[in-house]
């Protein structure tokens, strides 16, 4: 097994790829990739039994072979090792063939969190359903890609209330004034949005 997690540790590292993983048992963080000259080594996860692997951009500027080879590599390791295994991604096609829940962020916030096929099927926050509709469905019929108007805001002064306000359509004077908390809107779906609760 570690030789398997050795090699895999290679791999990412020839892809350019950090990794972290973190054990809860030693309390300590290991890096694997661009960083490995200050400490980390391929086989520092899986000497520490890792119950947890962090992935940045998994995938970005790969091509689509080895993005799909790396993503089979992630998942292997976190089914074989019991990982907990967090991605941090843009790319919305990953977190729907790799992940079991989503939390979507906008300029720092956690706007939606749920079970992926929950929020797929049903976003409720109106920057998710923004992200959503720019990835045409394979069966659904030829329409025009729309975008979420507007640019996301300075994060060193961002707007009072939700962050989302200047790009929502469905913005409300609330929403100009105070931030949304995150709440349970169904069973393990929670969504912070003045919207919801008008």
């Amino acid at each position: 097994m570690n030789k398997m997690l050795s090699f895999l540790g290679i791999i990412l590292i020839f892809l350019g790829i950090i990794l972290m993983a973190y054990s809860n048992t030693t309390h300590e963080y290991y890096v694997i990739g661009d960083v490995v000259g200050e400490g980390g080594t391929a086989e520092n996860p899986t000497a520490c039994n890792p119950e947890l692997l962090i992935s940045d951009e998994p995938a970005t500027a790969l091509d689509v072979i080895v993005a799909a080879q790396v993503l089979k590599l992630l998942r292997e390791l976190k089914q074989k090792l019991n990982l907990a295994m967090i991605l941090i991604t843009h790319d919305l096609s990953i977190i729907a063939e790799t992940c079991e829940k989503i939390a979507v962020m906008y300029a720092g916030n956690v706007v939606e969190y749920g079970r992926v096929l929950d929020i797929f099927k049903e976003p409720l926050h109106p920057y998710t359903q923004g992200l959503l509709s720019v990835f045409p469905g394979i069966k659904a019929s030829k329409t025009r890609l729309t975008s979420i108007p507007g640019l996301p805001p300075d994060l060193l002064r961002p707007p009072p209330g939700c962050r989302f306000n200047p790009r929502c359509k469905y913005a409300m004077e609330i929403c100009r004034k105070t931030k949304p908390e995150l709440v349970a809107i169904h069973k393990e779906h929670y969504v912070a949005c003045h919207l919801l609760k008008s």
